[in-house]
């Protein structure tokens, strides 16, 4: 009951001779002040205060003992609402819900909440109807961008406040959404033998993920034929993160025809002729390594580094299909040479000769 309020007890008992003792928190009342009907079976308490709280019982006797106890009947004197943690501001991403609570204190009758809006810094307020706009917790679904700098505060009251109070408004703040790009990739041919597939992303700041991602390029060997799907997540650095993703399709092929010998254009040697500078192409995935020797038109080898007697030639290893490979015999005379690359591996064994024109003019 609130404050101010009479508290009226009855109790009803059988028995001859029967006389009453009222008790608070099992001490016996006496009649004084507010407190009255002490010793009859109603007791009456005026003018409610916090000091009257507790629990009440009754003892009646009778001709025949023992005396009997009523059941405790207690008494909560009921306090104004007051907030202990007010409503805090929010920031979110557009499309992500804010929500806003509050906790009050005060004994009952229940607190009553009515959560209000303002669109224009406060000037005036609106109440709200839905999304929890009657309890201590507001929800405001999916906001926009029209959202932002909008203010909540919640009004609360109960039969014992003599009016109501607000709480402290709060301020909700939606951060602008940008939307990741992935780059397609689901119409470019890829193949396995492939080496590093750039991966391009907006806005720039992002990063990949998805199987054969490394960094921002897509490594075909480290998948298998099939089709791959690559996620790129983009988090804006607008001071909460707001996270977007998009994606792109990538398929790898078996690409057969790259399975060149020497002999058929297994190597690609360009310009020619040249100034001794050149470069050759790896047009297959047949070889990992090739060597290679140069000889002028008097068959001599004229290329390599000298080990006592022995002219060793080069033998460039770690060779995927597209590697080149820059070579300088500008230290050579001009004139025409044969270059001879060759792979030594069993039953692949394999080698191409090349005339190269060098001109010094």
């Amino acid at each position: 009951i609130c404050p101010g309020f009479n508290v009226v007890y009855t109790v009803g008992a059988t028995g001859a001779g029967l006389t009453y003792q009222w008790r608070k928190n099992g001490v016996n009342l006496v009649n004084a002040g507010f407190i009255s009907g002490v010793n009859t079976n109603t007791l009456t308490i005026a003018t409610v205060g916090a000091g009257d709280a507790g629990s009440y019982d009754v003892v009646v006797s009778g001709t025949c003992a023992p005396p009997a106890i009523s059941n405790p009947a207690v008494l909560i004197i009921a306090t104004p609402p007051t907030i202990t943690t007010q409503p805090v501001s929010q920031i979110v991403c557009v499309g992500t819900n804010a929500v806003f609570s509050v906790v009050v204190a005060g004994a009952p009758p229940p607190n009553i909440f009515q959560w209000q809006v303002s669109t224009n810094g406060g000037g005036t307020w609106t109440d709200l109807t839905t999304n929890g706009s009657y309890t201590n917790t507001l929800t405001v679904p999916n906001p926009t961008n029209a959202n932002n700098g909008f203010q909540y505060r919640v009004r609360i009251t109960n039969n014992c406040g003599g009016g109501f109070i607000f709480s402290n408004a709060a301020t909700l703040t939606v951060n602008a959404f940008v939307q990741a790009v992935a780059t397609d990739l689901w119409n470019q041919r890829i193949c396995i033998s492939d080496t590093l597939i750039p991966l391009v992303g907006t806005p720039v700041g992002g990063s990949w993920s998805g199987i054969g991602v490394s960094g921002f390029n897509f490594v075909p060997g480290a998948t298998g034929v099939g089709t791959y799907i690559l996620t790129y997540t983009y988090t804006g650095n607008n001071g909460l993160g707001c996270t977007s993703t998009d994606t792109t399709k990538v398929i790898v092929s078996d690409c057969g025809e790259r399975t060149r010998l020497l002999s058929d254009n297994g190597v690609i040697l360009y310009p020619n002729p040249n100034n001794g500078r050149f470069n050759i192409k790896v047009n297959s995935t047949l070889y990992n390594y090739l060597g290679m020797k140069v000889y002028d038109m008097q068959g001599r080898l004229v290329n390599g580094r000298s080990n006592g007697k022995v002219l060793e030639s080069p033998v460039y290893g770690n060779l995927v299909f597209g590697r080149v490979i820059p070579v300088d015999l500008s230290y050579l005379p001009a004139g025409t040479y044969l270059i001879k690359l060759y792979y030594d591996d069993g039953i692949r064994s394999s080698e191409k000769g090349i005339l190269v024109v060098i001109s010094h003019n």
